[in-house]
């Protein structure tokens, strides 16, 4: 009797170590992503239809979204974004999906974790094909949103470098001002320093945001159009007198 309780034991205890070693999971990252609330809903219903067809109606375990925006934190419980009563922020830099079903169904887990860094999709199953389905459908839609420039390396290799070398130009130019006398020179340094203080104040760290969604229109040319062509027009009315000097003194030294 004894024998046959541990042969009992022993196929229960090896039976749950195959069934836990039976899960398939499909992850990877996913491009800069700077998309509408509406395009981000989106995303969630059609993963969430998908995966419910997988699992034959079976409710979830657990289902939440989690949004960020700057050092505040919002947890949303079920699938959708902007639930009624909720404080949603216009804007957020940090968005986590997170669905748990129950150890029998085909889908076991689906999470979205969408930041400045990184972006990634991971769907966990037993039945692989389930799997492949729902990561394959999700995978295209977050493609079609993604773009291919932004991030906190994009940021680090472009961004900052840039203003670095607006600053040594203008640095430059400014000796090369003193030890000439040129106006064209001061002309030239004027205009760059300029333009480097209008960049300033644009938004740029959206612009180059690994990851945002935005109530709204998302695309930043729509979004600050008004700032993009007051501070356009600002640069060209400064402009004018430097690139007067410029062609004065060409005037006066044609040979240059």
């Amino acid at each position: 009797m004894k024998k046959m309780i541990s042969c009992f034991a022993i196929f229960i205890f090896f039976g749950k170590v195959v069934f836990a070693q039976a899960i398939y999971t499909k992850s990877v990252d996913v491009q800069p992503l700077r998309v509408s609330y509406s395009s981000l809903q989106a995303l969630i219903d059609k993963a969430t239809s998908i995966t419910a067809h997988s699992n034959i109606g079976v409710p979830p375990r657990n289902e939440q979204i989690v949004l960020k925006s700057g050092s505040v934190r919002i947890t949303v419980p079920g699938k959708t974004l902007d639930l009624a009563g909720a404080r949603i922020p216009d804007k957020i830099d940090g968005f986590i999906y997170s669905y748990t079903g129950t150890a029998a169904t085909p889908i076991t887990s689906v999470d979205l974790d969408f930041n400045d860094y990184r972006r990634t999709l991971t769907v966990r199953g037993a039945s692989p094909e389930q799997v492949d389905a729902v990561f394959s459908a999700t995978r295209e839609d977050l493609n079609t949103l993604s773009t291919p420039i932004g991030g906190t390396g994009v940021k680090a290799l472009l961004g900052y470098p840039l203003y670095m070398l607006f600053i040594f130009t203008i640095i430059f130019v400014f000796s090369s001002f003193y030890t000439r006398r040129r106006k064209s020179d001061l002309a030239r340094a004027l205009f760059l320093t300029a333009t480097l203080m209008l960049l300033m104040f644009l938004p740029i760290d959206e612009l180059l945001a690994g990851f945002l969604a935005v109530r709204g229109e998302p695309s930043f040319v729509v979004r600050f159009g008004p700032e993009i062509g007051f501070f356009g027009l600002l640069l060209a009315v400064i402009s004018l007198p430097f690139l007067g000097l410029i062609f004065k003194e060409r005037s006066h030294n044609p040979a240059e």
